[in-house]
């Protein structure tokens, strides 16, 4: 085993969990299943996670799982909620407890690999080397039990593209998901492609398969890419445009929702777009 080996392990973690941080904040209620409403104040939790309020959020989870520690939903929450505050060893914690009631849950699955990610990334080369193979299992398990997580897919090509080969990771395993995904998730397939280009300095190829994600569904995750892609090659008015087209559809889609759900026009829309300033900042 060679350090450099694992020096490279920890550079991919630290670069795989900016967009994990954010992502957390973005918490859908859609999260729970409806068994999961039993508990009065995981709703609650909920929205204090999207909106941003984790400290609020951790100690109302507390409360629930001092009463109901089997909730395995409750577990994965708070690892999300941990996982914002970038508290690794916490955050690994409760998704390994979430797992033990929601080990077919391809959300819980994806959300420990993440978790794990993170831990791997404060760990030394051989705890780190270990963690990694859980990151990888998990992120793999999550895509076998549900492939239309696009989550969970992105977060597998990440993986296989990122990772060195001593822990799984590699090129011909992120084109074969590609493939995979090419039908059903034709956005993710693309940025996979993207991803692996740039990754063999192919920046050509890369900002075509960037370019294409963006049109097959013109999602502000895809045009954040891209202009990521863009600040990254240093093409700063670019990079700006494709951010400015990433917040108009991430501001209208979340306001529009809120309408749809009843909520008043006049309602302010910051809320409705909690993962702004981190996408401002990574591009």
């Amino acid at each position: 085993m060679h350090l450099s080996k694992s020096l490279t392990s920890k550079l991919f973690f630290r670069a795989l969990n900016l967009r994990r941080v954010l992502l957390a904040l973005g918490v859908s209620l859609s999260l729970l299943a409806p068994g999961s409403l039993r508990a009065a104040d995981l709703p609650s939790a909920t929205r204090a996670l999207l909106e941003g309020n984790a400290d609020d959020a951790v100690g109302q989870l507390k409360q629930i799982l001092a009463t109901d520690s089997a909730n395995g939903q409750a577990h994965l929450l708070l690892c999300r909620a941990y996982y914002a505050q970038s508290m690794a060893a916490a955050a690994a914690s409760e998704c390994t407890a979430a797992l033990r009631t929601l080990a077919n849950d391809s959300s819980a699955q994806d959300w420990a690999g993440r978790a794990y990610g993170m831990q791997a990334n404060g760990a030394g080369p051989i705890a780190g080397l270990r963690l990694a193979f859980k990151v990888r299992n998990a992120f793999e398990a999550a895509v076998r039990i549900n492939p239309l997580n696009g989550d969970a897919v992105n977060d597998l090509s990440e993986y296989y593209i990122d990772a060195p080969s001593i822990v799984g990771g590699g090129f011909e395993k992120a084109a074969l998901l590609a493939d995979r995904s090419q039908a059903q998730l034709p956005q993710n397939s693309h940025r996979m492609r993207a991803m692996a280009a740039e990754k063999q300095k192919d920046y050509e190829t890369a900002e075509r398969e960037f370019r294409a994600a963006t049109s097959v569904a013109n999602q502000p995750n895809a045009w954040a890419d891209l202009g990521a892609f863009y600040s990254r090659r240093a093409q700063s008015e670019k990079a700006a445009e494709a951010l400015r087209r990433a917040i108009a559809l991430d501001h209208a889609g979340r306001c529009s929702n809120d309408a749809h759900r009843g909520q008043p026009r006049a309602a302010p829309c910051r809320a409705c777009s909690p993962r702004l300033p981190g996408l401002a900042r990574e591009v």
